[in-house]
């Protein structure tokens, strides 16, 4: 964990490591499309999903437009991300004190809309993605570690989410390490949370491990790679 530290300037972006090296947390990840980069909640997505909508607050509807495939790791589940959705993505916090858990959705039985492989759990319609806004994180983190339990091979798994949560956002993930668009991603982060006004960092994932690798969108960003 340390090494994933090692380049952070600010204390609140320890966090997406240590809840990475924490298997009862974890952190998710969704890989986009240059489209979503370039207009974050206003483009095609990919396969009518993943158009990178970003909210302040829990939504209490299903918002078909802004379905949002995620993906779900920790040090222990060495898996590969979405091959079709490019090498650059975002990283969020899921853990107790994050908003965007309660972003996720289950079906009338109660279960969490998530599978440990590539696919829908619960059907694309409002009666079948239901919000879990009346859940607790015990019930999310049960939930959620029973579909990593399954994890075979190197398989990416599928949480479906209804948008992305603004003050969840950790930063820039990166499928091992790459060249970046630095005035693109910037363009996106700065509109994704508003809220942030220091430099944003990336991170870049490869299996087991995770490290901060740079600072981008600031005067004082220091590139460190």
């Amino acid at each position: 964990m340390d090494s994933c530290k090692a380049n952070s300037q600010y204390t609140e972006d320890n966090r997406l490591c240590e809840e990475f090296y924490n298997s009862d947390v974890g952190i998710s990840f969704s890989m986009l499309s240059d489209g979503a980069w370039s207009n974050p909640g206003n483009n095609p997505g990919i396969n009518g999903m993943d158009r990178a909508c970003f909210f302040a607050d829990v939504p209490t509807s299903y918002n078909s437009y802004c379905q949002e495939a995620m993906t779900v790791v920790n040090s222990q589940v060495p898996l590969a991300p979405y091959p079709g959705g490019g090498n650059f993505g975002v990283a969020l916090h899921i853990g107790p004190s994050s908003k965007f858990w309660r972003y996720h959705q289950m079906n009338s039985g109660g279960e969490l809309c998530a599978s440990a492989h590539d696919g829908f759990k619960c059907g694309a319609l409002a009666a079948w993605r239901l919000p879990v806004t009346s859940k607790t994180y015990d019930w999310f983190q049960s939930q959620k570690n029973a579909v990593l339990a399954q994890f075979t091979g190197h398989n990416y798994n599928e949480f479906d989410v209804n948008g992305m949560s603004s003050s969840d956002l950790a930063g820039v993930f990166l499928n091992g390490k790459q060249s970046i668009d630095e005035s693109k991603m910037c363009h996106f982060l700065r509109k994704a949370n508003p809220d942030r006004s220091k430099p944003w960092p990336v991170y870049s994932y490869s299996f087991n491990t995770l490290a901060l690798e740079q600072y981008i969108c600031g005067s004082d960003a220091n590139i460190v790679v």
